[in-house]
């Protein structure tokens, strides 16, 4: 019987030794080893907690990301759920419709230009969701000079 629940990120695998005893004394033990299975309570987490990227105006397709991709995994180590990314909001409001990220992939892209005097500053925020579960991260772009 387990006294109280386990937490897989804390302690992962149990190794007890097991004990049978007769009443003249004779005994034997054996080794039990119990591996604790990983449990979808951790969110998903993006691998920076702010990403930079450069577009030139009137740019269209993938934007360079730095200082690496987009990219997010699942916060729970023994199960690895697929993410999904999503736009969650885009700054100034006027280049709403400015950009779409590859589900799948996270990469961004720029759909439509991008006129600087109209945008002079964009903020992305970018979403992952595993069923349930979602983290949000922030891309900041500046224009190429």
């Amino acid at each position: 019987m387990v006294n109280k629940t386990l937490d897989y990120n804390k302690v992962n695998f149990f190794n007890l030794t097991v004990q049978a005893k007769e009443k003249n004394g004779n005994n034997d033990t054996a080794s039990l080893l119990i591996s604790v299975q990983d449990y979808d309570t951790l969110n998903p987490y993006f691998s920076q907690s702010v990403y930079n990227g450069k577009i030139s105006e009137n740019q269209l397709g993938p934007l360079a990301i730095l200082p690496e991709k987009i990219l997010a995994k699942d916060g729970d180590t023994g199960i690895n759920e697929k993410v999904l990314y999503s736009i969650k909001l885009v700054k100034p409001p006027a280049c709403n419709n400015t950009f779409s990220i590859n589900v799948d992939t996270g990469v961004l892209e720029a759909k439509t230009a991008v006129d600087r005097e109209e945008c002079p500053y964009l903020v992305v925020g970018i979403q992952v969701v595993i069923v349930l579960e979602f983290s949000v991260g922030i891309l900041s772009l500046n224009f190429v000079k």
